[in-house]
Protein backbone atom coordinates (compact mmCIF):
# COMPACT_ATOMS: atom_id res chain seq x y z
CA UNK A 1 0.00 0.00 0.00
CA UNK A 2 1.32 3.24 -0.73
CA UNK A 3 1.72 6.30 1.53
CA UNK A 4 0.31 9.90 0.33
CA UNK A 5 3.75 10.60 -1.15
CA UNK A 6 3.58 7.70 -3.57
CA UNK A 7 5.96 5.45 -2.13
CA UNK A 8 4.98 1.49 -0.74
CA UNK A 9 4.87 0.46 2.49
CA UNK A 10 6.91 -3.10 3.77
CA UNK A 11 6.20 -5.12 6.68
CA UNK A 12 8.99 -6.22 9.45
CA UNK A 13 9.09 -7.85 12.93
CA UNK A 14 10.49 -6.31 16.17
CA UNK A 15 11.64 -9.68 17.55
CA UNK A 16 11.83 -8.17 21.33
CA UNK A 17 8.11 -7.38 21.33
CA UNK A 18 6.68 -9.86 18.86
CA UNK A 19 4.71 -7.46 16.98
CA UNK A 20 4.48 -6.58 13.33
CA UNK A 21 5.27 -2.98 11.80
CA UNK A 22 4.82 -1.08 8.52
CA UNK A 23 7.43 1.37 7.67
CA UNK A 24 7.42 3.92 4.96
CA UNK A 25 10.49 2.97 1.73
CA UNK A 26 11.32 6.45 1.54
CA UNK A 27 14.73 7.50 1.98
CA UNK A 28 14.80 9.46 5.25
CA UNK A 29 11.34 8.61 6.43
CA UNK A 30 10.78 7.64 9.84
CA UNK A 31 7.08 6.50 9.41
CA UNK A 32 6.79 3.43 10.92
CA UNK A 33 2.72 2.25 12.09
CA UNK A 34 1.29 -0.79 14.24
CA UNK A 35 0.51 -3.44 11.32
CA UNK A 36 -2.71 -4.27 14.20
CA UNK A 37 -3.52 -0.10 13.98
CA UNK A 38 -3.25 -0.24 10.46
CA UNK A 39 -5.76 -3.85 9.95
CA UNK A 40 -8.08 -2.38 12.44
CA UNK A 41 -8.49 0.78 10.95
CA UNK A 42 -9.03 -0.85 7.28
CA UNK A 43 -11.23 -3.03 9.22
CA UNK A 44 -13.40 0.39 10.25
CA UNK A 45 -13.06 1.28 6.38
CA UNK A 46 -14.54 -1.84 5.74
CA UNK A 47 -17.28 -1.62 7.95
CA UNK A 48 -18.49 1.93 6.44
CA UNK A 49 -19.77 -0.54 3.49
CA UNK A 50 -21.36 -3.58 6.08
CA UNK A 51 -25.16 -4.12 5.82
CA UNK A 52 -26.11 -3.95 9.27
CA UNK A 53 -28.83 -6.48 8.92
CA UNK A 54 -30.34 -9.08 7.18
CA UNK A 55 -33.64 -7.84 6.56
CA UNK A 56 -32.05 -4.89 4.28
CA UNK A 57 -30.87 -7.56 1.67
CA UNK A 58 -34.32 -7.41 -0.22
CA UNK A 59 -34.76 -4.11 -0.15
CA UNK A 60 -30.93 -3.15 -0.74
CA UNK A 61 -30.91 -5.49 -3.76
CA UNK A 62 -34.16 -4.04 -5.47
CA UNK A 63 -32.61 -0.67 -4.76
CA UNK A 64 -29.11 -1.60 -6.43
CA UNK A 65 -30.89 -3.38 -9.35
CA UNK A 66 -32.40 -0.06 -10.01
CA UNK A 67 -29.25 2.20 -9.63
CA UNK A 68 -27.43 -0.17 -12.25
CA UNK A 69 -30.06 -0.41 -14.23
CA UNK A 70 -30.81 3.28 -14.46
CA UNK A 71 -26.56 3.78 -15.10
CA UNK A 72 -26.87 1.29 -17.81
CA UNK A 73 -30.12 2.27 -19.62
CA UNK A 74 -28.41 3.36 -22.85
CA UNK A 75 -26.65 -0.61 -23.22
CA UNK A 76 -30.15 -2.01 -22.18
CA UNK A 77 -32.05 -0.15 -25.26
CA UNK A 78 -29.29 -0.94 -27.85
CA UNK A 79 -29.27 -4.40 -26.57
CA UNK A 80 -33.17 -4.64 -26.89
CA UNK A 81 -32.62 -2.85 -30.46
CA UNK A 82 -30.05 -5.91 -31.28
CA UNK A 83 -32.32 -8.43 -29.88
CA UNK A 84 -35.10 -7.62 -31.80
CA UNK A 85 -32.77 -7.48 -35.39
CA UNK A 86 -31.47 -11.11 -34.09
CA UNK A 87 -35.57 -11.99 -34.06
CA UNK A 88 -36.01 -10.33 -37.14
CA UNK A 89 -33.07 -12.20 -39.33
CA UNK A 90 -34.21 -15.50 -37.56
CA UNK A 91 -37.79 -15.16 -38.97
CA UNK A 92 -36.16 -14.05 -42.55
CA UNK A 93 -34.37 -17.57 -42.84
CA UNK A 94 -37.62 -18.99 -41.94
CA UNK A 95 -39.44 -17.70 -44.40
CA UNK A 96 -36.92 -18.46 -47.65
CA UNK A 97 -36.11 -21.68 -46.33
CA UNK A 98 -40.04 -22.01 -46.08
CA UNK A 99 -40.27 -20.77 -50.15
CA UNK A 100 -37.47 -22.44 -51.05
CA UNK A 101 -38.35 -25.66 -49.81
CA UNK A 102 -42.05 -24.95 -51.67
CA UNK A 103 -40.20 -24.17 -54.79
CA UNK A 104 -41.30 -20.71 -54.84
CA UNK A 105 -37.42 -19.51 -55.31
CA UNK A 106 -34.61 -21.04 -56.94
CA UNK A 107 -31.68 -22.51 -54.98
CA UNK A 108 -29.59 -19.63 -56.03
CA UNK A 109 -31.91 -16.65 -54.98
CA UNK A 110 -32.30 -19.02 -51.65
CA UNK A 111 -28.47 -19.36 -50.68
CA UNK A 112 -27.69 -15.91 -51.91
CA UNK A 113 -30.26 -14.37 -49.29
CA UNK A 114 -29.67 -16.85 -46.52
CA UNK A 115 -25.79 -16.43 -46.76
CA UNK A 116 -26.53 -12.70 -46.40
CA UNK A 117 -28.70 -12.99 -43.42
CA UNK A 118 -25.88 -15.65 -42.10
CA UNK A 119 -23.60 -12.87 -42.27
CA UNK A 120 -25.83 -10.85 -40.61
CA UNK A 121 -27.04 -12.76 -37.80
CA UNK A 122 -23.54 -13.69 -36.97
CA UNK A 123 -22.29 -9.95 -36.63
CA UNK A 124 -25.38 -8.75 -34.06
CA UNK A 125 -24.35 -11.90 -32.20
CA UNK A 126 -20.46 -11.18 -31.71
CA UNK A 127 -21.82 -7.42 -30.42
CA UNK A 128 -24.00 -8.99 -28.05
CA UNK A 129 -21.22 -11.28 -26.79
CA UNK A 130 -18.98 -8.29 -26.68
CA UNK A 131 -21.70 -6.66 -24.43
CA UNK A 132 -20.61 -6.67 -20.57
CA UNK A 133 -25.18 -6.52 -20.08
CA UNK A 134 -26.35 -9.54 -18.84
CA UNK A 135 -29.56 -9.07 -16.16
CA UNK A 136 -29.74 -12.15 -14.92
CA UNK A 137 -25.73 -11.87 -14.21
CA UNK A 138 -26.19 -8.97 -12.71
CA UNK A 139 -28.89 -9.93 -10.52
CA UNK A 140 -26.36 -12.84 -8.83
CA UNK A 141 -24.11 -10.28 -8.76
CA UNK A 142 -25.45 -8.06 -6.61
CA UNK A 143 -26.77 -11.20 -4.47
CA UNK A 144 -23.65 -12.12 -3.49
CA UNK A 145 -22.02 -8.80 -2.74
CA UNK A 146 -24.92 -7.51 -0.57
CA UNK A 147 -24.86 -11.07 0.68
CA UNK A 148 -20.92 -10.58 1.72
CA UNK A 149 -21.40 -7.63 2.69
CA UNK A 150 -23.66 -8.65 6.24
CA UNK A 151 -19.69 -9.63 7.55
CA UNK A 152 -17.42 -7.29 5.07
CA UNK A 153 -14.90 -6.50 7.79
CA UNK A 154 -14.62 -10.15 9.45
CA UNK A 155 -14.45 -11.74 6.57
CA UNK A 156 -11.80 -9.66 5.75
CA UNK A 157 -10.06 -10.01 9.09
CA UNK A 158 -10.30 -13.87 8.49
CA UNK A 159 -9.12 -14.56 5.59
CA UNK A 160 -6.17 -16.15 3.95
CA UNK A 161 -4.10 -13.68 1.77
CA UNK A 162 -5.93 -14.18 -1.50
CA UNK A 163 -8.86 -13.73 0.15
CA UNK A 164 -8.14 -10.39 1.67
CA UNK A 165 -6.83 -9.29 -2.14
CA UNK A 166 -9.99 -10.36 -3.35
CA UNK A 167 -12.27 -8.43 -0.69
CA UNK A 168 -9.78 -5.63 -0.92
CA UNK A 169 -9.81 -5.47 -5.38
CA UNK A 170 -13.28 -6.15 -5.21
CA UNK A 171 -14.24 -3.15 -2.76
CA UNK A 172 -11.91 -0.69 -4.07
CA UNK A 173 -11.29 -1.63 -7.98
CA UNK A 174 -8.62 1.22 -8.09
CA UNK A 175 -6.50 0.55 -4.63
CA UNK A 176 -6.14 2.52 -1.60
CA UNK A 177 -3.26 4.57 0.11
CA UNK A 178 -2.66 5.69 3.64
CA UNK A 179 -2.35 8.76 4.52
CA UNK A 180 0.18 9.27 7.29
CA UNK A 181 -0.91 13.04 8.87
CA UNK A 182 -4.43 12.18 8.97
CA UNK A 183 -4.46 8.14 10.02
CA UNK A 184 -6.80 7.36 7.49
CA UNK A 185 -6.88 5.28 4.17
CA UNK A 186 -7.79 7.09 0.73
CA UNK A 187 -9.26 5.94 -2.60
CA UNK A 188 -9.87 7.16 -6.22
CA UNK A 189 -12.87 4.97 -6.42
CA UNK A 190 -15.08 2.45 -4.56
CA UNK A 191 -17.09 -0.16 -6.15
CA UNK A 192 -20.68 0.73 -7.12
CA UNK A 193 -22.42 -2.22 -5.35
CA UNK A 194 -20.39 -0.98 -2.22
CA UNK A 195 -20.57 2.31 -2.15
CA UNK A 196 -24.19 2.68 -2.59
CA UNK A 197 -25.32 0.83 0.79
CA UNK A 198 -24.99 3.26 3.28
CA UNK A 199 -27.05 5.77 1.29
CA UNK A 200 -29.63 3.07 0.32
CA UNK A 201 -29.57 1.61 4.20
CA UNK A 202 -30.23 4.63 5.00
CA UNK A 203 -33.45 5.65 2.94
CA UNK A 204 -34.51 1.81 3.62
CA UNK A 205 -34.18 2.13 7.24
CA UNK A 206 -36.40 5.80 6.85
CA UNK A 207 -39.00 4.38 4.89
CA UNK A 208 -39.44 1.46 7.87
CA UNK A 209 -40.09 4.68 10.01
CA UNK A 210 -42.39 6.29 7.85
CA UNK A 211 -40.02 8.94 7.11
CA UNK A 212 -39.01 8.66 3.47
CA UNK A 213 -40.99 8.59 0.22
CA UNK A 214 -41.20 4.93 -1.76
CA UNK A 215 -39.89 6.56 -4.70
CA UNK A 216 -36.14 5.85 -4.78
CA UNK A 217 -34.26 9.29 -6.65
CA UNK A 218 -32.03 7.36 -8.79
CA UNK A 219 -30.12 10.99 -9.86
CA UNK A 220 -29.14 11.28 -6.28
CA UNK A 221 -28.01 8.01 -6.12
CA UNK A 222 -25.98 8.14 -9.38
CA UNK A 223 -22.44 10.90 -8.13
CA UNK A 224 -22.28 8.22 -5.32
CA UNK A 225 -22.18 5.00 -8.11
CA UNK A 226 -19.65 6.74 -10.01
CA UNK A 227 -19.81 6.31 -14.02
CA UNK A 228 -18.25 3.05 -14.81
CA UNK A 229 -20.14 0.19 -12.97
CA UNK A 230 -19.43 -1.86 -15.48
CA UNK A 231 -20.45 -5.72 -14.73
CA UNK A 232 -17.46 -8.08 -14.56
CA UNK A 233 -15.83 -11.56 -13.18
CA UNK A 234 -17.13 -13.71 -10.18
CA UNK A 235 -17.91 -10.55 -7.87
CA UNK A 236 -16.15 -7.69 -8.96
CA UNK A 237 -18.39 -5.58 -10.55
CA UNK A 238 -15.91 -2.53 -11.67
CA UNK A 239 -12.20 -3.03 -13.37
CA UNK A 240 -9.89 -3.91 -11.05
CA UNK A 241 -7.18 -1.88 -13.51
CA UNK A 242 -7.01 1.02 -14.72
CA UNK A 243 -4.26 3.09 -16.93
CA UNK A 244 -4.84 6.50 -17.01
CA UNK A 245 -3.16 9.47 -15.55
CA UNK A 246 -5.16 9.67 -12.30
CA UNK A 247 -5.64 5.99 -11.27
CA UNK A 248 -1.79 5.62 -11.77
CA UNK A 249 -1.45 8.21 -8.99
CA UNK A 250 -2.96 5.31 -6.62
CA UNK A 251 -1.31 2.22 -6.49
CA UNK A 252 -2.67 -1.18 -5.49
CA UNK A 253 -2.67 -2.15 -1.91
CA UNK A 254 -1.76 -5.66 -1.69
CA UNK A 255 -1.07 -7.97 0.84
CA UNK A 256 1.88 -10.85 1.63
CA UNK A 257 2.93 -13.02 4.62
CA UNK A 258 6.36 -12.35 6.02
CA UNK A 259 8.48 -15.60 7.80
CA UNK A 260 5.24 -17.70 8.20
CA UNK A 261 3.47 -15.11 10.29
CA UNK A 262 -0.48 -14.36 9.97
CA UNK A 263 0.39 -10.51 8.76
CA UNK A 264 -0.43 -8.69 6.08
CA UNK A 265 1.54 -6.79 4.44
CA UNK A 266 1.26 -3.76 2.29
CA UNK A 267 3.40 -3.75 -0.78
CA UNK A 268 3.75 -1.59 -3.81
Amino acid sequence: MPHSCGTAYTGYLVKKKGLYYYKNNRIGSKENMSAKKMHELFEQLLGGYQIKEKKYIAPLKEMLLQVFIHLHQESINDMTILEKRVGKIEKNLETIEKRFVLTEIESELYLKYKKEFDTELLGIQGEIEKSNFNLSNLENAVENALNMALNLPSIWACGDLEEKRRIQKMVFPDGIRYDYQNNTYRTNRVNTSFSVIPHLQKDTAKKENGTSSNNLNLSRLVPWAGIEPALSKELDFESSASTNSATKAFRNFCFSTVADAKVCIFLN
